[in-house]
């Protein structure tokens, strides 16, 4: 198990154009479908075929087509006792 600084609220996938790099906007994940230790941020880049329903700002945008997705943790309040995280 690994040790968590911040509460863990969930994740958001960052949809971005293959062809320009530009952020399109996002997709909330449920936790449920997260596994236990997923690689998050950069690491986590890959380029997927989406059909979903996402949010930029509050614009609704239906996500359909070939794009780059970065997984990224949403983290909520730090954990009061860091002496056990040396």
């Amino acid at each position: 198990m690994t040790k968590q600084l911040f509460e863990d609220l969930g994740y958001h996938l960052d949809v971005f154009c293959v062809q320009t790099g530009k952020y399109e906007g996002s997709i909330k994940v449920n936790t449920e479908e997260v596994n236990d230790n997923p690689l998050c941020g950069y690491a986590s880049r890959k380029i997927e075929k989406l059909n979903h329903i996402g949010k930029k700002g509050n614009n609704i945008i239906h996500f359909q087509g070939t794009y780059r997705t970065e997984l990224i943790p949403l983290c909520g309040k730090a954990i009061k006792n860091f002496n056990n995280f040396k």
